[in-house]
């Protein structure tokens, strides 16, 4: 009993106060119902839990009796940062809730009572997490040190074997979707080297060709439209298995445990978040996977590097190159990597790092070569302006509609060169920019002026800047903010009416794709929403696992996990300053959780096996 004496009230404690933390927080109290929020909405009335909070508490409750049994010692007793990370967390979590029902923080701040009940749930959520924390560093340690033996024959076929597994439980979402899942984004990328649409740098060119010789392969060979479009999917699909098994194969090489690989291989090949979006056709996917062969190669030369040939340098070189030039993230990736490792080599002067700088220098310097010398000759033009600025306009917009009275015409008809400003308030949207962005028309000079506006306006009211910012993006952070992105992978069928149609289908078959699809749907919800799966299925779920891991190896000064960990951080940093999370944003942060498995297993690995650095 001495093992689990600490663990027994802390567990309780948790169980009781998150029951009724996540009831009463469903309920309308009087007090607050009465007042009417700063949006003019009135808080829900829910007289009791929904089944999406229940379902949780039922897996809670499970982990909290399977946390008595696992045995309790000093290593697993939490320590500062980790008491820090929950305090962070169970507190943005409240915000996030608050921001969900009302788009403010009222729900916390309304009165004496939002306070009291944000005070209970955050001591509840606190030690929830305790709880929930340690039995995860107990499993943790059990991953890592088990002797579980892989099959032989992925023994003898380290790439063959994960490759075939992965494109294989792939493969029926491409079939019952068939001829495939296309947003418009993609529908119009695929359009440009067909000569349907204006061809620019927008949509990155590199995989905007790849997906066109994939779509004349397949209407050549069966002479259809949908055939093609089917064909770019297995491409694609392909491509995206290959990247993965190649890094599951790397992590054999650095003598991952067996147990951690399985795992890896079941998230990559079973977790619908995969293959509903790889089996649709998407520059994101393309991106995210090729980010993932990249970390793992940088990985074994940070962890191995005894193992690690010229050859090797090479191939991390022209994978870094690739990544860079399938997505417009890519340069900032590096650049951001570039400054990482230019600053840990100053610190411990350590000879692997030069390498890899020199790897990520070289597919950096490649990448602007690339986008501001060949495309250019080529005549592709690049992105618009104001996919930049998409947070900075986001808040211009708040601060005209609500804020109104502080604009000096001096400030408004500085506005007015870049955006819209007579039809900001109009157009404005907490959880979408381009309506906003879309009335852009600036120039360099404007933009110049606009940004000193920005600035002043900013200091003069920052929270009307965090709202706007948080309003668009909190569902990052957020688990129970859901984005059907489901609906929208799984249409063919462009938006823009303007745009020629080339896809049909007879309407006996378009019903019966209809009826398949939604069968498919429901599956990936149900699969989705079950608390076994819902973590690896959610992408606030891996936001907060990646959050974790930075401080963990931050506060163990892990320097070579943080370095691998750049990329993520860096692919957050891009979401916050993105259009949007709820209106088919999730995709923005696939990168994110494409990369999770991989950098969790080595996290568990090497982190908890290995103490020098």
């Amino acid at each position: 009993m001495r093992n689990i004496r600490f663990s027994i009230p802390a567990g309780v404690g948790a169980a009781l106060l998150s029951c009724v933390d996540y009831t009463v927080i469903q309920i309308e109290i009087n007090d607050i119902a009465q007042k009417t929020v700063e949006m003019g909405q009135l808080l829900p009335t829910w007289p009791f839990p929904s089944p999406s909070t229940a379902m949780p508490f039922v897996l809670w409750l499970g982990l909290f009796m399977l946390r008595l049994k696992a045995p309790r010692n000093g290593r697993r007793r939490l320590r500062f940062h980790e008491w820090l990370f929950l305090a962070v967390f169970s507190g943005t979590l409240l915000v996030c809730h608050s921001f969900w029902v009302c788009q403010s923080f009222t729900l916390i701040t309304a009165n004496k009572a939002c306070l009291m009940l944000a005070l209970f749930s955050f001591a509840a959520l606190v030690l929830l997490g305790e709880n929930l924390l340690c039995w995860g560093k107990y499993l943790w340690e059990r991953l890592a040190n088990s002797r579980l033996k892989l099959p032989d024959f992925w023994l003898r076929h380290p790439f063959l074997f994960p490759f075939a597994v992965i494109f294989l439980l792939w493969l029926p979402y491409a079939i019952l979707k068939y001829p495939g899942g296309i947003d418009s984004d993609s529908y119009l990328q695929l359009l440009e080297p067909l000569g349907l649409f204006p061809i620019s740098n927008h949509w990155p060119i590199s995989s905007s060709l790849f997906f066109a010789g994939g779509f004349q392969l397949g209407r050549i060979l069966f002479g259809s439209n949908n055939a093609g479009l089917f064909t770019a999917i297995i491409f694609q699909m392909l491509f995206c298995a290959a990247c993965l098994a190649g890094s599951l194969k790397i992590m054999l090489k650095m003598k991952i445990s067996g147990a951690i690989l399985i795992l890896t291989l079941a998230i990559y090949s079973l977790a619908t978040i995969f293959s509903r979006y790889t089996t649709s056709l998407g520059k994101d996917c393309l991106f995210s996977s090729a980010m993932v062969l990249c970390l793992s190669m940088a990985a074994r030369l940070l962890f191995d590097e005894a193992q690690v040939k010229t050859r090797d340098l090479v191939c991390l070189g022209a994978a870094l190159l690739l990544m860079s030039v399938l997505r417009s993230n890519g340069p900032y990736i590096l650049i951001f990597m570039l400054a990482a490792l230019a600053a840990a080599w100053a610190v411990s002067r350590r000879k692997r790092l030069v390498k890899l700088l020199a790897c990520v220098a070289g597919a950096y310097c490649l990448c602007l070569c690339y986008l501001n010398v060949l495309l250019p000759a080529c005549g592709v033009p690049g992105g618009s302006e104001k996919e930049i600025f998409s947070l900075p306009f986001m808040q211009t917009a708040r601060y005209v509609k609500y804020y109104p009275e502080g604009v000096t015409s001096e400030e408004a008809e500085i506005i007015d060169k870049v955006l819209d400003y007579d039809a900001l308030a109009e157009k404005y949207s907490e959880k979408l920019s381009d309506p906003v962005k879309n009335t852009y028309h600036g120039d360099s000079e404007s933009l110049k002026e606009y940004l000193v506006v920005w600035l002043k306006q900013g200091l003069r009211r920052p929270d009307i800047y965090f709202s706007a910012t948080f309003n668009n993006v909190f569902g990052y952070f957020y688990p129970g903010a859901r984005e059907d992105a489901m609906g929208i992978y799984m249409q063919y069928d462009p938006l823009n009416e303007d745009v020629e149609q080339i896809f049909s289908m007879p309407e006996q078959q378009a019903q019966r794709r209809a009826v398949r699809l939604d069968w498919l749907t429901q599956f990936i919800m149900a699969f989705e929403n079950f608390p076994l799966f819902y973590p690896f299925c959610n992408v606030a779920a891996h936001v907060w696992a990646m959050l974790f891991m930075v401080l963990s190896a931050a506060a163990h000064k892990k320097l070579r996990m943080l370095l691998l960990l750049v990329p993520s951080i860096t692919g957050l940093l891009i979401c916050i300053a993105g259009p949007t999370f709820f209106h088919n944003g999730l995709r923005y942060a696939l990168p994110i959780i494409f990369v999770n498995p991989l950098l969790s297993g080595i996290y568990m690995d090497i982190m908890l096996k290995k103490k020098a650095d």
